[in-house]
């Protein structure tokens, strides 16, 4: 189980605290040492001090008014496991960083789209995301195993490009199906550091597709702040 904080998330300037990477089992142990150290003992809880929590990069203290707020966010998380598609199954994910090193990591169950508006990806993955927007601005994401619905399904492809065993750049393609022109955000994971990262991409015009490279080693992204705008 991971905790993580990430700024500017969206087109409002945004910020969330992540817990995740985790499975049935740790929620479970969780909820019960929530249950015990702030109801029964009345005590607030540093989520640092849990032994199975790594603190990345910020530490949450959670108190009783917080407590209610987390009993909803686990039972949200548990619906979205219902949602058909939208569940990443646990995988082993490999990167190329030179001919004698590479990156190698286990990756618990996850979700491809969060509070429906915010789309992780991983490199090697492509998805089909159908989008709703509302006043141009994205209302629902939802992850589809295939391309049905052209008008209004996003298609992302993340990729290591690699000169044989040598990482060379990592590759995100984009291609905008709308009549109008997508503006979004990205955030990056890199692989050196751990940290993620703001980093700037251009919009996709209307019906075309737009592709940004990295030269770092990316473990994942992060893609956001989904507007609809007229081409100028």
């Amino acid at each position: 189980m991971q905790l993580d904080f990430i700024e500017n998330i969206n087109a409002y300037g945004d910020n969330i605290v992540r817990l995740y990477d985790f499975d049935r089992k740790q929620a479970d142990k969780f909820m019960k040492i929530l249950q015990l150290s702030i109801i029964k003992n009345k005590k607030h809880l540093e989520l640092s001090t849990i032994d199975f929590i790594q603190s990345r990069n910020c530490n949450l203290v959670l108190r009783i008014t917080v407590f209610i707020f987390c009993l909803l966010m686990v039972n949200v998380i548990y619906c979205q496991v219902a949602e058909k598609n939208n569940k990443r199954e646990p995988f082993e994910l490999k990167l190329l960083v030179n001919d004698s090193e590479f990156y190698h990591a286990q990756m618990n169950e996850t979700y491809y789209v969060i509070n429906d508006t915010i789309i992780q990806v991983f490199p090697g993955e492509k998805i089909f995301v159908e989008a709703e927007f509302k006043n141009n601005k994205i209302s629902r994401l939802k992850v589809v195993p295939e391309l049905k619905n052209k008008e209004k399904t996003i298609t992302i492809d993340f990729n290591q490009i690699a000169n044989g065993k040598i990482h060379e750049y990592m590759m995100l393609k984009v291609e905008n199906p709308i009549n109008k022109d997508l503006h979004y955000k990205v955030m990056i994971n890199l692989m050196k550091d751990g940290k993620w990262r703001k980093t700037s991409v251009i919009p996709v015009r209307a019906g075309l597709e737009s592709y940004e490279t990295w030269p770092d080693v990316i473990t994942s992204i992060f893609l956001t702040g989904f507007e609809l705008k007229d081409e100028k």
